[in-house]
């Protein structure tokens, strides 16, 4: 399982729950957003 969240820097971090591996990918300007998906 993937979690994928959008923090208040505007940077994606991508973590594989089961290898607590965290990815973070930078997105640009823009307003901050909050988000959460979970990908199975």
């Amino acid at each position: 399982m993937l979690l994928a969240t959008l923090n208040s820097e505007n940077s994606l971090a991508i973590v594989n729950l089961a290898t607590d591996e965290v990815q973070k990918i930078a997105v640009g300007e823009g307003p901050a957003q909050v988000s959460i998906v979970f990908i199975t």
